[in-house]
C-alpha cells in the first residue's frame, strides 16, 4: 500500500510543471527595501485561467504563504487581483491580474515586490487542469453550498443531485463551483 501510495505521489509530481531556476532578483526595486526576515519563507501561490495551453494568462488569485519559524506560524495574505498597480516590467500601471499575461510569475513577483515591498523567495503557479488534479489526487472535496448555489450547478452547469449542505466534489467539480459568479 506505501508503495502504491508513494508511486502515485511521484506521478504527480512528475506531471508538475517545474522551472528550475526559480524566480531571478527583482531588477525594479533595491532588495534592501523589501520586508524580509530569516526565519519566514514567502511563497507566492498563483492561481491562473490557462485553460487552453496558452503561454501567459491572467492570474485570478495570487496569495503570498509566509512561513513563519520563530513564531510556528503560516500566514496568507491575499492580493486582490484588480488592483490598480504599477507593472514594472513593462513601465505602466495596469490591472494587477495583467501582470501574468504581460510575462507570466516573473511579472507578477516583481510587480507584487515593486509596488507592496514584500521579499517573495519562490513561488506555485496552478491552473485549471492541476487545480482538478489535485482535487481527484485528494479523493475530492467536501464543499457545504446553499440551496441557491445548489439550484445554479443543477440548472447550468451538468450537475445532476446537488443539495443544499455538504456535497463531496471531484475536481472538475470543484473548480466549476470555485468559477460561479452569478450568485
Amino acid at each position: 500500500c506505501l508503495i502504491g501510495v508513494g508511486a502515485y505521489g511521484f506521478s504527480l509530481l512528475s506531471s508538475l510543471s517545474y522551472d528550475e531556476y526559480g524566480i531571478v532578483e527583482n531588477q525594479y526595486i533595491d532588495s534592501s527595501v523589501l520586508a524580509s526576515d530569516k526565519a519566514v519563507t514567502n511563497i507566492l501561490l498563483i492561481g491562473c485561467d490557462n485553460a487552453n495551453g496558452a503561454a501567459f494568462s491572467r492570474s485570478d488569485t495570487m496569495m503570498l504563504v509566509s512561513i513563519d519559524r520563530n513564531n510556528k506560524a503560516i500566514k496568507l495574505s491575499s492580493f486582490l487581483r484588480d488592483s490598480y498597480v504599477h507593472i514594472p516590467a513593462k513601465n505602466y500601471s495596469a490591472k494587477l491580474n495583467s501582470a501574468c499575461s504581460a510575462g507570466g510569475p516573473q511579472y507578477v513577483v516583481d510587480t507584487i515586490e515593486y509596488n507592496f515591498h514584500v521579499d517573495i523567495e519562490n513561488y506555485v503557479m496552478v491552473d485549471f487542469d492541476m487545480f482538478t488534479d489535485l482535487v481527484n489526487a485528494l479523493g475530492g472535496v467536501d464543499v457545504e453550498i446553499s440551496q441557491k448555489e445548489a439550484d445554479f450547478l443543477n440548472n447550468n452547469c451538468s450537475f445532476v443531485g446537488a443539495t443544499e449542505g455538504v456535497n463531496h466534489f471531484a475536481g472538475w467539480q470543484a473548480l466549476t463551483y470555485c468559477r460561479i459568479r452569478k450568485l
